[in-house]
């Protein structure tokens, strides 16, 4: 056990290491390079833990936020691999993320309909309609 939990931390430190260098500036490939192994096993868990370590250090959101991009695009490949039990119907993580689509779903259109709103020029029918609807969206989000 103690063999696995040395593992985890070392493979979370070597992630915390790639996406603090990534944020310091550094070149990406000879971290890609140097952290291949930790970011090839990269579980979710992993990257929250990861992050977590990162509030902990005293990196401010916008600071992670301004690299994320850089980040997830090399740890995205591996963390979409990772295979995991789909909560059965019923339990509450299944509601939950059935919750979460549904949310989804609105935000997208939301965000379908602000595009058309700037595209179109004020007081046209096309304009009122999206503007009518992007209403009715936003009265529906608040039931959320």
């Amino acid at each position: 056990m103690s063999e696995f939990i040395n593992n985890s931390t070392n493979k979370i430190k070597s992630l915390l290491a790639f996406s603090m260098g990534m944020i310091n500036g550094e070149d990406g490939k000879i971290l890609m390079e140097k952290h291949k192994q930790a970011i090839e096993k990269i579980t979710p868990h992993d990257m929250i833990a990861m992050e977590d370590k990162q509030m902990e250090m005293g990196v401010t959101t916008p600071e992670i936020k301004k690299n994320i991009g850089k980040v997830l695009n090399v740890f995205g490949k591996y963390l979409l691999q990772y295979k995991w039990d789909k909560p059965e119907k019923g339990t509450f993580l299944y509601y939950l993320m059935q919750e979460n689509r549904a949310l989804e779903n609105y935000l997208n259109t939301t965000t379908q309909l602000i595009k058309k709103i700037n595209k179109e020029k004020p007081n046209t029918p096309e304009y009122i309609e999206a503007y009518n609807k992007l209403k009715s969206n936003i009265l529906k989000l608040n039931e959320f």
